[in-house]
């Protein structure tokens, strides 16, 4: 990690890295299709530098002139064909060199080392080091320009004693400008590499910075529901405590009048009704307690599954109509698990409602089929020793992206209904329990929501006998 907090990863070396070469091929893509415009352009009106200071040898000059742009233009307008293939480094550094070439062509035909046509194998160079040439490449290129400099010099002058210090001080120019075309190639392309790498890294660094935003903001949400919830649970606590009193009295007053009523008294059978229903609210009462007190995910303990599916069917009972919970009798469904019940119990509310809200959204089936007529299967198959819990609907059913974005926390196809758990919240609960919950899904058909938790009889031995020490107490 260096001062500034970010990650320096190895890309390894610059000819190496297949993106950073990409991007240097479409550089030097730019700087050549530039400079082969540019050269298409200036080549020709260098033709009044030649009528201005060599007039009698203008007609060669500027026949050489013409054929060397009617080349450029020639890669110019051919430049994405060769661009796109193996060919495209060799025929740019040809393109490149061909004024080079060109240039000494001129001092040979007129006044060889003397020539002022010189100072363009320089500015040739100067300009070399815009395209994004390797060092290697700059260092051929600078190479064939002196040789080329030399054949120019050697044909024009031979072994001319009195020309021989124009031609030495030529080479010694030449050489400098090439040193320093090669370095500054070199550095050019080695700084490239490193902003190339230090753009990466940042855009890794900004990456991590966003998806650490959203798990804060994701955890921030979660807490303020947290908080939501816990402060419903206070009220609602209170609230449950002063209902059960009354409810507690009128269930013994029932059964000291039944006690006292025979049999076959007129309204006993009407009192039965009565108490049955008392019965239901004190159980509603006692599991919404247990739900405005939930187990901390720690402590955990052995209850039977079917307890807990009862207790979320009661729950819901305003929202589900009679019949539409199938529990599979031939599975497991009264294994005992061992885990927080109450927890549990949340889980399968939040499973089992949006399984009755997908149900509800279909309205009637392509094939007649009522909504009444259609299920919610609760089923448990043991797996080693863990128990796999699927409830099953034929609902709307959900596409793919909806099926990837269905356990992130808060998400919901159907805005300001439900409990507010979510399946991000479920997936906590279950992951708490060992286990992970697993969702398959099919649009039009309906959704399968499955996750398991750990068998009690797998447990160790002090486990179940404090279970059976509990019973023994109750």
């Amino acid at each position: 990690m260096s001062a500034e907090g970010i990650q320096r990863r190895d890309y390894g070396r610059a000819d190496d890295n297949l993106d950073f070469t990409d991007q240097e091929h479409a550089h030097r893509y730019r700087w050549a299709a530039f400079g082969l415009a540019l050269g298409v352009i200036l080549m020709p009106l260098g033709g009044i530098l030649d009528w201005t200071i060599y007039p009698e040898q203008f007609v060669p000059l500027m026949t050489s002139r013409l054929f060397v742009t009617a080349l450029l233009a020639v890669g110019l307008m051919t430049r994405k064909i060769w661009s796109s293939g193996k060919a495209f480094e060799p025929v740019s550094f040809t393109l490149i060199l061909l004024p080079g070439l060109f240039i000494c062509w001129m001092m040979y035909l007129t006044d060889g080392s003397q020539s002022r046509y010189y100072f363009g194998l320089i500015l040739l160079m100067i300009l070399l080091n815009l395209l994004g040439f390797r060092a290697t490449e700059a260092a051929a290129f600078c190479g064939a320009l002196i040789i080329a400099y030399a054949v120019a010099v050697l044909a024009s002058d031979g072994f001319s004693i009195s020309k021989g210090g124009e031609a030495i001080q030529g080479f010694f120019f030449l050489s400098i400008c090439s040193t320093a075309c090669v370095s500054v190639c070199y550095t050019y392309r080695k700084s490239r590499f490193e902003a190339f790498c230090l753009n990466r890294d940042l855009a890794a660094e900004e990456e991590r910075r966003r998806r650490s935003i959203i798990r804060l903001r994701d955890t921030e949400h979660r807490l303020v529901h947290s908080e939501k919830m816990r402060a419903i649970a206070g009220v609602a606590a209170g609230l449950l405590h002063e209902i059960n009193n009354p409810v507690n009295f009128s269930l013994m007053a029932i059964k000291v009048l039944k006690r006292k009523l025979p049999a076959d008294a007129e309204g006993a059978e009407m009192l039965g009704d009565i108490e049955a229903g008392v019965t239901r609210i004190g159980d509603i009462i006692t599991d919404l307690q247990s739900f405005a007190h939930p187990d901390q995910f720690s402590v955990q303990k052995p209850f039977v599954l079917r307890e807990a599916i009862d207790t979320s069917i009661r729950f819901l009972t305003h929202e589900l109509p009679d019949g539409r919970v199938e529990i599979d009798e031939s599975d497991s469904i009264d294994e005992t698990v061992l885990g927080a019940q109450s927890q549990i119990v949340q889980v399968l509310l939040n499973v089992i409602l949006n399984a009755e809200k997908a149900i509800r959204a279909t309205g009637s089936s392509s094939n007649g089929t009522a909504i009444g007529d259609k299920q919610i299967i609760i089923r448990a198959v043991p797996i080693r020793d863990r128990l796999a819990i699927s409830i099953s609907d034929s609902g709307v059913g959900m596409d793919e992206a909806q099926l990837q974005m269905v356990k992130q926390p808060f998400f919901t196809t159907r805005s300001g209904e439900g409990l507010g758990l979510g399946l991000g919240i479920c997936e906590t609960i279950v992951q708490s329990h060992g286990g992970t919950i697993e969702i398959t899904s099919q649009l039009g058909v309906g959704t399968t929501v499955t996750f398991d938790l750990p068998l009690a009889d797998n447990q160790p031995t002090h486990v179940a006998q404090s279970n059976v020490s509990r019973k023994a107490e109750t």
